[in-house]
């Protein structure tokens, strides 16, 4: 007898190895093959909606923050004057 081990994969969250899996099996035992290991991999999903929502929320906040601090610097720069002098010899 025939000792076997069968790899399931899908690429999409829409998919499922299910299906796979019982037709896989299905033709292991018509062939009279054992059945010793089933693997399964499904590509990474998709982050969930709060997930990517928080973190483009962050990221827009972050910008802002960093927008507002460079408007605050110009501002506040262009109240002074940097005067260097060269050094004497």
């Amino acid at each position: 007898m025939k000792r076997v081990a069968i790899y399931l994969r899908v690429s999409t969250d829409k998919q499922s190895t299910h299906n796979q899996r019982r037709e896989l099996e299905a033709v292991a035992k018509r062939s009279g093959w054992h059945l010793v290991r089933v693997s399964e991999h499904q590509e990474a999903r998709a982050a969930a909606l709060q997930a990517v929502r928080a973190r483009v929320t962050a990221d827009y906040l972050s910008d802002l923050r960093e927008q507002r601090n460079l408007l605050a610097f110009r501002r506040i720069a262009g109240k002074y004057r940097i005067v260097t002098s060269e050094p004497r010899a």
